[in-house]
């Protein structure tokens, strides 16, 4: 099971939750949230990476080559007793927690970080920051990823070392970062005694294997197994040997060859295949007892137990494993997160109408000769009456219209005469509207830049597909010739309004949850760029006529 496919349980699991909220309602009306525990459950899980190590051992270019970003702040020395904690969010920037409730918390560039967290820039951690919370634009980070990069350990600052083993208990997974040049020092394996009993599950990754020869490389790794097996026997630890600074080049130029040998990718998997595979599946059938229970006490919710006995199935009963064909994610697709706006085609005909409809406003309200060829062409369409109603005065409309209204009077009498002969010609169906010319003539031209960027976008792999309308898409594809390129369109937009559904399904979760604190940007404005995805922009959609 890969993270989306966790990802989708979960959203199945609420879903249920919601159907049978109905039933819980009919039994009991004074019940307003009756399952809002259990909705916080589902809201509020994530995966809790703590990553530690000493200072200069890698662990911030770890996580940025992870993340496939290069944006958290490297080279920092030394460091306050500052937990810092990446997390998703829409834009990038960070947030300062401080101890004092009463202290609003300060949101800062990601530049000015070392401002706050510095020794030298805060001495003793004088300004009082709880954690400092950086929120990054990044896959892993957005399916449930919450890394928490600690301060060094065995610092000359004893604070720090305090900081980071308290945080340890909250961890799904750590991180100890060593590298070849020193693997495994005293301190290091010191927090490994300490903390080897807890349960929780540890991965040693040892970079820097860049510096290392390839039989340099053999005699590093089987000391570090040596001495963990000295300590914890078999099995107790995954050990990775990588390089990060590599897999961030290769991140850069999007050399997938030089990545994967960087070792970061098959350490990504192997941590995401432990916290989906082992620690959260442990969750999900937990959550799916605890849901059956509820279900079973409030009776007659038939279609809620079936849909749970379905899901059950997937995630397999008592020791029974996943079974699922998907593949995780790796660094190597673990980029920044495609995230649908606006359909390009929709913006460029809304941009073209309005600017027209500003000037012919004016002229409606002024000029004779374009109130009589207005009235002579029946008006404007419903749809694009309204349009001008909303950016029009009500004396521009009073002095524009009222030849639109004669002339269709006019028209009634003389029908009048030879009623009802002549009634199926008469009426507006279809105006000459000057604005659904515009409209026309502005979506071709937004046709032809729309199919030269996808083109571009399919066979230049760092070039962006642009995004569009559901109601767009058959268009763009009768203007694309290339099999190859339609497929790649198709792809992408399935993969952009697959997320768009996903970060609808949050929000719904989270408000659910009663969680409304952690919803994110992406997700406060969801329900809108789904419409849009579904139908295009409000003021560009209308029922199409011939024409």
């Amino acid at each position: 099971m890969d993270l989306a496919e966790y990802d989708r349980v979960k959203f199945g699991l609420a879903d249920i939750l919601r159907s049978a909220s109905l039933r819980a309602r009919e039994l009991n009306p004074k019940v307003l949230y009756p399952f809002e525990d259990l909705f916080s459950r589902l809201a509020d899980d994530r995966f809790n990476i703590v990553v530690v190590g000493q200072f200069s051992r890698g662990k911030t270019s770890l996580m940025n080559a992870m993340l496939n970003t290069t944006r958290l702040p490297t080279g920092i020395v030394p460091l306050t007793s500052v937990i810092t904690t990446v997390q998703y969010g829409t834009r990038e920037h960070a947030v300062l927690e401080y101890r004092e409730d009463r202290r609003l918390p300060l949101d800062v560039p990601l530049a000015s970080l070392a401002e706050y967290i510095t020794q030298r820039c805060n001495p003793g951690n004088a300004l009082g920051i709880r954690f400092a919370r950086i929120e990054l634009p990044s896959e892993l980070l957005r399916r449930g990823f919450y890394l928490v990069d600690t301060p060094g350990l065995g610092s000359a600052i004893l604070e720090n070392t305090r900081t980071t083993e308290s945080f340890l208990p909250e961890a799904d997974a750590f991180i100890l970062v060593t590298s070849y040049d020193s693997p495994l020092s005293d301190e290091e394996l010191r927090l490994l005694q300490n903390y080897g009993t807890t349960g929780c599950k540890v991965f040693i990754v040892i970079n820097k294997q860049d510096l290392a020869s390839p039989d340099e490389r053999q005699d590093v790794r089987e000391h570090v197994r040596s001495q963990l097996r000295a300590i914890f026997g078999e099995g107790y630890a995954d050990v990775f040997s990588l390089s990060a600074r590599e897999a961030m080049e290769a991140n850069q130029t999007g050399d997938v060859e030089h990545l994967l040998a960087s070792g970061v990718p098959a350490f990504v998997d192997g941590l995401t295949s432990f916290l989906v595979d082992e620690k959260q599946a442990a969750f999900l059938r937990r959550m799916c007892d605890r849901i059956g229970d509820r279900l079973q006490e409030l009776g007659e919710c038939f279609e809620a137990l079936k849909r749970l006995g379905d899901l059950q199935q997937e995630l397999g009963v008592g020791d029974k494993p996943f079974t699922t064909t998907s593949r995780p994610i790796t660094a190597s697709n673990a980029a920044v997160v495609v995230h649908f706006d606006s359909c390009l085609i929709c913006s460029h005909i809304e941009r073209e109408v309005y600017d027209f409809l500003r000037q012919y406003q004016y002229h409606i309200s002024i000029d004779a000769k374009v109130q009589r060829e207005l009235a002579e062409a029946g008006g404007l369409c419903a749809f694009h009456t309204w349009q001008y109603a909303a950016i029009a005065s009500p004396h521009g409309t009073c002095n524009g219209f009222p030849g639109v209204l004669e002339h269709f009077a006019r028209s009634a009498n003389s029908l009048a005469d030879s009623y009802p002969d002549e009634r199926t010609q008469w009426g507006p169906q279809d105006p000459q509207c000057a604005l659904c010319r515009v409209q026309a003539k502005a979506e071709t031209a937004a046709l032809v830049e729309a199919s030269r960027l996808i083109t571009r976008a399919a066979q230049d792999g760092t070039a962006a597909f642009p995004d569009v309308c559901l109601s767009h898409v058959p268009k763009v594809l009768n203007a694309i010739s290339d099999r190859d390129v339609a497929q790649r369109f198709l792809r992408h937009e399935a993969n952009v309004w697959t997320r768009v559904a996903e970060d609808m399904r949050r929000y719904a979760l989270k408000r659910d949850g009663s969680r409304r604190a952690f919803t994110t940007d992406d997700e406060l404005d969801a329900h809108i760029r789904g419409l849009i995805a579904l139908a295009g922009h409000k003021n560009v959609a209308f029922p199409h006529r011939e024409r």
